[in-house]
């Protein structure tokens, strides 16, 4: 079996080997239930704490600002069901281009006549619009913001939106999944109110969330037992949030990924597949973006027949959307952003990281140059 270019991090990424050796020996060290009293479950607790204590210096706040979930969709709903012990019908405002992580239970709130949802508007490259944001956010109970969008990778103008939601006083919730670690920023200085981070996202293995709050703790979404600190009950995946706790100290540390080489090679790449595909879009390209991610647009393309052809040449890459049935879904982002049915139907994502090498990118970008030309209708 020949190895598969993988070009789908976005989904999911490669384990770090260093995050696996931590998941391991939490597994082995940490089996007991935290929650007892006895030594093997102290010795278990005191894993949670440490990695609790590697998420606070991260991003700076206190370790009982920081409870952990088992993924980043259950910490953004439980940060968005926050939003309605205010009591009343609050508005909270997210962007049209969130995650259906946000835009599914905001809707279903919504539908249940909890909140007031409103959605604020992007650009072609799929920023949110300021001052329609500005509007919305007055009055506000909640303001919710992907800081990286994880279909395009276009970066959210999250300094803005920070000074914008001060001044109406609304919180900010912001989904920073896809960009912690990948992005040079000092997120202990951004502009947030309730932050979510997700580990599969920081290449540790999957099972482990958290959601870190800089104002009045969220109660509890999933209710039981008083686990962590009495705000998300069932006992905790005590190696998943080891390993997620070391993520963080490598991204606190610099040492977990280069973003500079990554985007030297999202560059070399987006050239290379420009010239080799007349009419090719990538999708936010006068934008900031995620250095590992490439949207595109090929023309007259099918992205199922082209995701097809890419596995059968022995690359995985994706739509950047969800498939149901066996079939892609219309893109929300692209909607949102104004690109048309038409345009949208030859979407693709590569998204690549540490190890991947330019010999394998190249090859990708061969391999997709010969699918769209094949793709493309004769012209008499």
């Amino acid at each position: 079996m020949r190895p598969v270019i993988y070009l789908d991090h976005n989904a999911a990424n490669p384990p770090d080997p260093r995050l696996v050796a931590v998941f391991r020996a939490a597994l082995e060290a940490g089996w007991a239930n935290p929650s007892s009293p006895h030594g093997p479950g102290r010795r278990a607790r005191a894993l949670v704490e440490a990695a609790r204590e590697q998420v606070a210096a991260l991003l700076g706040v206190a370790p009982g600002q920081v409870t952990f979930a088992a993924s980043g969709t259950e910490a953004l709903n439980q940060a968005l069901a926050a939003a309605t012990t205010s009591g009343g019908r609050p508005r909270v405002v997210a962007s049209a281009v969130e995650h259906p992580a946000v835009l599914e239970p905001l809707a279903a709130l919504a539908a249940a006549g909890r909140v007031d949802a409103a959605l604020a508007p992007v650009d072609p490259a799929g920023r949110v619009l300021v001052e329609p944001l500005a509007d919305l956010a007055r009055g506000a109970a909640l303001v919710a913001l992907i800081a990286a969008q994880n279909e395009t990778g276009v970066v959210q103008p999250l300094d803005t939106v920070g000074r914008v939601c001060a001044a109406a006083g609304a919180p900010l919730l912001v989904d920073a999944s896809q960009a912690l670690g990948r992005l040079p920023r000092d997120w202990a200085r951004a502009p947030w109110d309730l932050l979510v981070v997700s580990g599969h996202k920081l290449r540790a293995p999957r099972g482990a969330a958290a959601l870190v709050h800089r104002g009045a703790p969220p109660p509890p979404l999933v209710r039981g037992g008083p686990q962590e600190l009495g705000r998300r009950a069932g006992t905790e995946d005590v190696a998943a949030i080891a390993a997620l706790g070391a993520a963080c100290d490598l991204v606190r540390r610099g040492e977990l990924l280069d973003p500079a080489a990554l985007l030297a090679l999202r560059e070399r790449l987006e050239a290379r597949l420009l010239e080799a595909v007349p009419g090719l879009v990538v999708v936010g390209h006068d934008a900031e973006r995620l250095p590992q991610t490439v949207a595109l647009l090929v023309p007259d393309g099918d992205s199922e027949a082209l995701l097809a052809g890419l596995d059968l040449a022995g690359v995985a890459a994706s739509a950047g959307a969800a498939c149901s049935s066996g079939s892609l879904v219309r893109s929300h982002v692209l909607d949102a952003m104004g690109v048309d049915e038409a345009r949208a139907r030859g979407r693709l994502r590569l998204s690549f990281g540490p190890e991947t090498t330019w010999e394998e990118l190249a090859t990708a970008a061969d391999a997709l140059a010969g699918l769209a030309r094949r793709s493309r209708p004769c012209r008499r």
